[in-house]
């Protein structure tokens, strides 16, 4: 997908797979656990009492970096740079913003290259026009993040 729609950060990928081997070990301690698979601000409920997940069409066994990441290029899309840190607070456990950030940048470009999404935008999936607009607008954010790669990448 880089080489093809971005090519101009194509030599930005061998920099990220040293950073990814640089980081492996860290990344090898993080402790799969069950996660709602699906997380962005459709599917979040905050009340007086704490947040809950709804929607758990598409319930999976993973990293918790990686559904953290997930919001957090949701939350992208919506205005907010990253996940603020009453988030974190919130949160409850420790998180390694360098491992959350690599974590985010390989699933982004796993979105950004998948055939599902290229099919989505295409318009035929048979979407409502509102849904198509909003799964275009997504998807241009989602690219537009990467004209930063190489200053996310520092980041991790």
């Amino acid at each position: 997908m880089v080489e093809r729609e971005r090519p101009a950060l194509a030599p930005l990928l061998d920099v990220l797979r040293v950073r990814i081997e640089e980081r492996a070990e860290a990344l090898r301690r993080e402790v799969p656990c069950l996660s709602q698979n699906d997380a962005n601000f459709h599917n979040i409920i905050v009340g007086d009492d704490g947040v809950t997940l709804i929607d758990w069409d598409f319930p999976a066994v993973r990293y918790p970096l990686e559904e953290l990441a997930g919001l957090e290029g949701h939350a992208y899309l919506y205005g907010f740079p990253e996940l603020p840190p009453a988030f974190f607070d919130g949160y409850g456990l420790p998180v390694s913003a360098p491992l959350l950030r690599l974590h985010r940048i390989v699933g982004d470009l796993g979105t950004l290259s998948s055939p599902g999404w290229a099919h989505m935008i295409s318009g035929s999936d048979d979407l409502t026009p509102p849904v198509l607009a909003m799964v275009r607008r997504f998807y241009s954010g989602w690219s537009a993040w990467f004209d930063d790669l190489h200053e996310h990448i520092q980041g991790t």
